[in-house]
Parts: structure tokens; sequence; C-alpha cells
């Protein structure tokens, strides 16, 4: 599933050479969210219970790494004039290029937190309730 996931993610943007980075956002999202959920217990450890989990929340990682991705590419095509300003005042490439898609990656990121909840999540917890 992760693999796919990463494969999903990398494609729209034909990002071959960052798939790694991809994949290492994904994981720590993925991580980010699971490791509390089942340390907590709020996820029992059993397959009816995590494998929708674990598919919903790479799902909603993905969409957010993917437009994230997007959205700091096509900043970077569309302000590349001030990445060059950055660099001929002295800063680093990463820095220059950070500088410009900062506020993108930001606005990338809050579609994706004001989603509502899948319905299957509601289920997961109402079926491992129920046990």
């Amino acid at each position: 599933m992760f693999v796919v996931a990463t494969m999903t993610a990398a494609r729209p943007r034909q990002a071959s050479h960052g798939s790694p980075w991809l994949a290492a956002w994904l994981a720590i999202g993925l991580i980010a969210v699971l490791l509390p959920l089942m340390l907590t217990g709020v996820v029992p450890a059993t397959g009816v219970t995590v494998v929708p989990v674990v598919g919903i929340v790479l799902g909603g990682t993905m969409t957010a790494v993917t437009v994230a991705a997007r959205r700091s590419l096509d900043t970077l095509s569309l302000r590349a004039g001030e990445v060059e300003a950055a660099l001929s005042l002295g800063l680093p490439e990463r820095d220059s290029r950070v500088l410009v898609i900062d506020r993108s990656l930001a606005d990338a990121c809050c579609p994706t937190l004001t989603r509502p909840a899948p319905p299957a999540l509601s289920l997961c917890r109402v079926r491992s309730w129920a046990y």
C-alpha cells in the first residue's frame, strides 16, 4: 500500500528523482499519526481496525504531500525571477527556493487539514467499540 501511495504521489509531476523525499514525507506523516493512535489504544491492534485506519491516514498524507509538491513546483516556475534575485544577493540555492515557496506550502496544507473525516473512520470507531 505504501509503495503504491509513493508512486501515485510522485506521478502527477513526474518527480522520479524526488521520489525518495516523497516516500520519506509519507512515512513521517503516517508514523506521526499512527504511532500515538496505536500506543494509546485508540485503534486496537487488530487487522479489522488497523488496515482501514492505515489506508485512511495514508490517503490523507498522500493528498497533503501531492498538493504541497504540486504547489511548490508551480510556485518555483512562476516566481523563478525571485529565486534568481535571492541567488544574486548571495543566498544559497536551497534557501532562495525555500524563501519563495514558504507561503505556498502553508496554503497547500490548509484544504487537507479542514477536510472532514471520512465515513469509514467513524465506522471503524463504532466497530472497534462493539468488540
